[in-house]
């Protein structure tokens, strides 16, 4: 990727690259830049993107802290209904209980290598949870279906050898070293 592109994204993102302002290891991590293609660069942007808003609104609004505006006052009039159930009451005492626990902390992301692998993006961090690991899984999956020259996601391939994912105008350019290419959907 150009290096003005990669500026731009660790500019626009610098949550991603805290861990790196204090590095003393050998070899420092993304040491080589992102190694892909300029073509996956929207896609790259939309991905740290969600992601970013993704923990923004954790630390702004954590899981617990939106209920628990709610049930705090709510749950004494319930259990005012449900104090001679013994059932319900006892239950309403332990969600209770869980309301006043901490939320959990908004997670962190470190990218740790960004780069083309088999023909499909790589995205690799240290943190996150679930939820961001789905957005990156689908990242990956789209770059399957985008040209990593030029971003267009019409008549797109892959090259023989050195897999490369790449549209057929990109491949009749001459911008692979590859002699043969083929549709994805064939």
């Amino acid at each position: 990727m150009k290096e003005e592109l990669e500026a731009k994204l660790i500019k626009s993102y610098p949550r991603f690259f805290e861990h790196l302002k204090n590095y003393k290891g050998p070899i420092m991590p993304i040491q080589f830049g992102f190694e892909c293609g300029d073509g996956w660069y929207v896609l790259i942007d939309a991905l740290m993107d969600t992601i970013n808003s993704y923990i923004k609104s954790k630390e702004t609004y954590p899981d617990k802290q939106i209920s628990s505006k709610f049930w705090r006052n709510v749950l004494p009039v319930v259990q005012k209904w449900f104090r001679n159930n013994k059932f319900f009451y006892k239950r309403l005492n332990k969600f209770e209980r869980w309301l006043k626990k901490e939320a959990l902390p908004a997670p962190t992301v470190d990218l740790i290598q960004l780069k083309e692998k088999f023909g499909g993006l790589r995205f690799y961090i240290d943190g996150g949870n679930d939820y961001i690991d789905g957005m990156i899984s689908l990242a990956e999956d789209m770059s399957y279906r985008t040209c990593e020259m030029c971003g267009t996601s019409k008549n797109v391939g892959q090259t023989s050898g050195w897999i490369t994912t790449i549209c057929k105008d990109c491949f009749d350019k001459g911008l692979t070293n590859s002699k043969n290419w083929k549709p994805i959907n064939e």
